[in-house]
């Protein structure tokens, strides 16, 4: 089995219409569906299931990335906290319809945080991961929580102390842009939790989502480190999928770590 049948493709809910779902079911694109909060809020039930329908008929499989711009769900404002988990919320209602693999959730606000910050933001978000973390299992589908601006894996250990299902959505090209410490310490201190894998490049001055290969990520150094991990549930190509996904697949398939 090559590795392009084995990544899901990063793709907005609005972009899946015309010719650009036309390519994912034609070329067998498994989806990770990102959608974000007016979408929530209008985007039409009927045309979610049957676009739902569409990838199931295919048996193609789906994740789904949940909102984040203007979301902080461990905000020290509770009603910012309850417009999170609102969202939240809607979200696993139109994964539902998906089933999707995993929901993947930011698990920090777009903004640097110092120690004592992020254990504070932490605990405040904790109870939107418990309930998300059952709501997700209630439809079938594993909470994913992604690292972003944390500087280091202890920053988000304490979250998968308290959480029995959730697991570390590994974004690879977030640590090489925010992270202090060397992607060695990340694996070695959350790679018992690791449930899915975000892959793209950037040469270590932002989150510049390049083709795997065309960044300074050691990629090579890094599947080395993953072989005797457990093999996350999904692996999503946060490129895009028209100009650069073969790239980035046709770097990685001789690195995999696991049984293709």
């Amino acid at each position: 089995m090559p590795l392009s049948d084995e990544v899901q493709v990063k793709i907005a809910i609005t972009e899946l219409s015309g010719k650009t779902l036309d390519t994912f079911l034609l070329e067998d694109l498994r989806p990770e569906i990102c959608i974000e909060g007016p979408e929530i809020r209008y985007f039409d039930r009927d045309a979610c299931r049957r676009l739902a329908n569409l990838f199931g008929f295919r048996r193609l499989p789906v994740t789904f990335h949940a909102p984040f711009l203007r979301l902080d769900p461990g905000s020290p404002d509770r009603p910012s906290r309850d417009y999170a988990k609102d969202y939240l919320e809607r979200t696993v209602r139109l994964a539902e319809y998906f089933q999707p693999l995993t929901v993947v959730c930011h698990a920090g606000p777009l903004y640097g945080m110092n120690a004592t910050e992020q254990e504070q933001w932490n605990e405040r978000s904790l109870p939107i991961w418990q309930w998300m973390e059952q709501a997700c299992q209630d439809i079938g589908a594993v909470l994913t929580l992604e690292n972003v601006l944390h500087d280091q894996p202890a920053t988000m250990a304490p979250l998968f102390a308290e959480l029995d299902h959730a697991r570390w959505c590994f974004d690879v090209g977030h640590v090489h842009a925010f992270s202090k410490v060397d992607q060695s310490e990340w694996t070695d201190a959350l790679g018992s939790q690791l449930g899915q894998l975000h892959l793209h490049d950037n040469h270590g001055t932002g989150d510049q989502h390049l083709p795997v290969g065309h960044g300074s990520v050691q990629y090579s150094r890094l599947m080395t480190s993953l072989a005797p991990l457990p093999r996350p549930v999904a692996t999503t190509m946060e490129v895009h999928y028209r100009h650069e996904l073969a790239a980035s697949v046709e770097y990685l398939e001789p690195l995999w770590p696991w049984p293709l």
